[in-house]
Order: structure tokens, then sequence, then C-alpha cells
């Protein structure tokens, strides 16, 4: 079941709203104060919140605020309940990153087809990110096959033109030499893009997505040799 979490301080309003909830098939999760928000989202990591404008001793403009600005919470469509219908209010709440808004009283019908409407905006959002990491994947994976391809191309060469040598016998010192010494200086650059490659995977265990799966990326570089 899709979480909801709803943020309200009036418990007959918020009683009424869970039941409507649970009906359609939702998991209500309820915070009294705005300072329990971010709480309820670690724990039950809801896809959308309901927030009362109007909370006792709170300002429901900077609690909007404060939801769009903190990593834990922005990326969660936010849809406001008010009393106000002025074009003030409306535009405070859309300035402040609200994703939708509704008026009190409010027929449940419409709140309900305004739930789906935010949390299908929502699916259509991640879906395009994906879209997004998957084109950047397969740019980095290309550049990826790119930067080692010749290298083992130099290697597999000079590898074929020794065994050839060695084979009719013709095979001096120094032709062993030199062509030990180029498989050497291709190995090195190798082994310097596979560096690279683990220096970027150590970034993105720190938040810097660089390669969306880099597992994934060397995979696909793989393909293109």
């Amino acid at each position: 079941m899709r979480k909801i979490l709803i943020v309200d301080d009036d418990a007959p309003t918020v009683e009424t709203l869970r039941k409507r909830l649970e009906v359609n098939s939702y998991q209500p999760i309820v915070a009294s104060q705005s300072k329990e928000i971010l709480e309820k989202v670690k724990k039950e990591r809801p896809e959308l919140i309901l927030l009362d404008l109007i909370l006792t001793n709170e300002n429901g403009y900077d609690t909007c605020r404060m939801l769009k600005t903190n990593p834990e919470t922005r990326d969660i469509p936010l849809l406001i309940l008010t009393v106000r219908a002025d074009t003030e209010m409306k535009v405070k709440v859309l300035d402040a990153g609200a994703d939708d808004y509704i008026t009190k009283p409010y027929d449940h019908q419409e709140l309900l087809a305004r739930i789906r409407a935010v949390l299908r905006g929502r699916g259509e959002k991640k879906k395009l990110m994906e879209e997004e990491k998957l084109t950047s994947s397969g740019q980095i994976a290309k550049e990826i096959a790119g930067a080692i391809s010749n290298p083992l191309q130099r290697i597999s060469e000079r590898a074929e033109y020794l065994l050839a040598a060695v084979q009719k016998g013709k095979a001096p010192l120094d032709l062993l030499t030199d062509s030990l010494q180029i498989i050497q200086r291709e190995v090195r650059r190798i082994k310097l893009h596979n560096s690279n490659l683990l220096k970027l995977n150590h970034y993105a265990k720190f938040g810097f997505r660089l390669i969306p799966d880099l597992n994934q990326t060397i995979e696909n570089s793989l393909r293109f040799l």
C-alpha cells in the first residue's frame, strides 16, 4: 500500500481522512506537529505528504519551505490543506514549493483525485530521472570502452607478433624486450583507467552520483570492445 503522511492537529479531521485513505487502499501515517515529520519520513518513507496549513503555534508556509529544502523530504510531493481560498494564499503555498493544494471543506472524491494526480506526476518524474541516468551511463560506458580498447588492441597485436616470432624461432632478445615493454606500458594504461573508475566508485558512495550504477556501466563498456 502506498503510504501518505497526514500532518494535522485536528483529531476529527485526521480520523475522517485516515478512514477515507484506508478505504481507498492507502496507508495513512499521522503527525500532529511539523517537528514530527522528519522522524516519520525516515521511519515510514511516505510517497506523499498532506499538510494542514494552519497548525497550532506554527507557520504553515515555513513548514512547507522546510520540507522542500530538506534533503530528506524535498522530493516527496506535498499537498496543502487550507481553509483559505484567496489568490495570495495560493501564490504563497506554490512559491513555498507545494505541488498542489485543496481548500476546506473539500469533497473527498476531489481530494483523492488530486492525490492520484500528484502521485502520477511523481511517478513520471522518477521515470524521466531513470531514463536520464541510463543515458548518462551509456555515454560513460562508451568513453570507458574507447579508453581501454586501444591499449588492449596494441597488447593483442604485439602478443600475436611475438608468438609468431617465437614459433618461427626468430625471437631475438631485443625483440622480446621491445615487445614486453610495449605490453607493460599498455597494461599500466589500463590499470590507470581502472584506478580512475575505483575513485569514481568511492565518490559515489559519499553521494556524488557520477555514475548511476558502476558495475552495470563497466558491463556496458565491455560490450563496445
